[in-house]
């Protein structure tokens, strides 16, 4: 079992795709965020579905699952569809969808628990940011769809579409952190289009995913070797990790974990890795270098709370025009301004100064909309 699951972990971790990326179940304190707001109070029926919330994975518990169109599937706000590798959907006459472990229908209704709640949980903090108009709509939009016919993970937020290829790995339950880190691709995106994927994009998706999960390792696998951990010190600019540097680590972890042989395919893809241009294998590995600001994005939860943190953070990310989205940490100072009377300026400017960020957070701005869209 170790080594099935190490191996979907890592062929969430090299994956190609915008915002790509690879991440497991999380500690086993790990519990979701508890229900809150909705986003469609009294407009969808409420349905029964059994779910995975963080603790023993084997150990479902029975949640309502909001928003449902009312025709006895799993597609009302946040999804187009879902399709199991097999292509047979959850369904549910009386609206009960009570799947067991095993069951390949049980990823897409935890798939849908986990989007809606966490919408509903970003929903919040954007409303205390007086943060309104295009967002909202974004993050309610049946236009975001979920393909589990996929092995690849890829988070097209501009394209509104979720790739998450779990099914076929023979895992036992979804990959929540997986899932939670690209929604948070969505909802930086919601936010402001014009932030292309980098440090930043990727630094805020493992936050919100550790935040939403009340736990800071966003982990890959059984190995402490591949997780990443918004929990940290690291700092700008030693801790920027190359890809070349990305890639070695994840191939001789391979072959430390003895797995190299069961899966040569996969081996080769580490390999090959390295063999890229000495341009692409010297440019900073996103997510690896994202660890960065997400440590200081943890501090200032740890410090500040979420109450006061995420709708500074929302607010901050959604008021910055294409030539300016850059200056994060101005952008967090002008909002705590706003929101706060300025009072947790010092504790912003010390916790990026810890993590030595500047103002340069390697942003880029993609071309709307993608050339193709699925």
């Amino acid at each position: 079992m170790r080594v099935v699951r190490l191996l979907s972990a890592l062929l969430l971790l090299v994956a190609p795709g915008c915002g790509a990326d690879g991440s497991g179940n999380g500690h086993s304190g790990t519990t979701m965020q508890d229900e809150g707001l909705r986003l469609c109070p009294g407009e969808y029926l409420t349905g029964l579905g059994n779910v995975w919330r963080g603790h023993d994975p084997y150990a479902l518990e029975t949640r309502d699952l909001p928003c449902l169109a009312g025709n006895g599937r799993l597609d009302g706000y946040y999804i187009g569809s879902i399709d199991t590798s097999e292509n047979e959907e959850a369904q549910a006459d009386d609206h009960r969808f009570l799947y067991e472990v095993g069951d390949p229908r049980l990823d897409e209704v935890e798939a849908y628990y986990v989007i809606t709640h966490m919408a509903n949980w970003i929903a919040a903090s954007l409303e205390q940011a007086g943060i309104s108009g295009s967002v909202l709509p974004l993050l309610r939009s049946d236009e975001v769809h979920l393909d589990y016919g996929k092995y690849e993970v890829a988070s097209k937020q501009l394209c509104y579409s979720l790739n998450m290829g779990m099914q076929g790995l023979h895992r036992a339950v979804l990959n929540v952190d997986v899932l939670t880190h690209e929604f948070g691709h969505h909802v930086v995106f919601s936010l402001n289009r014009q932030i292309g994927n980098s440090m930043l994009h990727e630094g805020l998706a493992d936050y919100m995913a550790a935040a939403f999960t009340r736990d800071s390792a966003i982990e890959p696998s059984e190995s402490p070797a591949f997780d990443r951990d918004v929990d940290n010190d690291r700092s700008a600019p030693g801790d920027v990790i190359t890809r070349e540097e990305y890639c070695q680590t994840l191939l001789d972890n391979m072959e430390q974990a003895g797995i190299e042989e069961a899966y040569p395919g996969l081996h080769e893809q580490f390999e090959a890795c390295l063999e890229e241009s000495p341009a692409d294998l010297a440019r900073p590995e996103g997510h690896w270098a994202g660890m960065i600001l997400s440590g200081a994005l943890w501090d200032l939860r740890r410090q500040l709370g979420e109450a006061i943190l995420h709708p500074t953070l929302f607010r901050a990310l959604h008021s910055r025009e294409a030539e300016d989205t850059g200056a994060l940490l101005d952008s967090l100072i002008e909002a705590d301004a706003a929101l706060h009377d300025g009072t947790n300026a010092q504790a912003l400017a010390n916790a990026f100064a810890r993590h030595g960020i500047d103002q340069d957070l390697g942003l880029g701005f993609p071309e709307l909309p993608y050339s193709a869209c699925p």
